[in-house]
């Protein structure tokens, strides 16, 4: 059975935040526009199509998507009760809803904060989630080495 707790609030949360950012730059930024705090390196873009950022999203990575997504449904099922597992689970979960709403949305990541490279709310999530699940993976490892 699935429960609606804090880790699904977050993954969702996510996804309607990523979806929201999205919309608001489509609407207050033409195409090609910029708002840049130092030129070319960070700031918020409005693309035109794909970006080619951070996390590119193209078939293959619609298709890897839709495999993970019940993958880690199921994997957070398995085991919420230590924190960091939930939330870097979440994050992942929430980041790749919120790219591929995307690619269903426009056919591609909007992707439209710059810093250094493109990238959206989504990537943004998924790379913290990877981050918090290796750290997470290494401190249990650690917990057992000191055992």
């Amino acid at each position: 059975m699935w429960d609606i707790n804090r880790y699904t609030v977050l993954a969702f949360g996510i996804l309607v935040v990523d979806q929201m950012l999205d919309l608001l730059i489509e609407l207050a930024l033409p195409i090609g526009a910029s708002a840049m705090l130092m030129v070319d390196w960070l700031g918020v873009t409005r693309f035109d199509g794909p970006s080619g950022g951070a996390l590119d999203t193209n078939g293959f990575f619609t298709l890897l998507a839709i495999v993970l997504i019940p993958f880690f449904l199921r994997w957070k099922m398995h085991d919420t009760s230590d924190a960091l597992y939930g939330v870097g689970i979440s994050l992942l979960i929430g980041g790749l809803l919120g790219n591929l709403a995307d690619g269903f949305r426009v056919g591609y990541p909007v992707d439209y904060l710059v810093i250094g490279t493109a990238f959206n709310l989504a990537d943004l999530a998924l790379l913290t989630g990877a981050s918090v699940m290796i750290y997470r993976v290494w401190r249990k490892d650690e917990r057992v080495e000191n055992s």
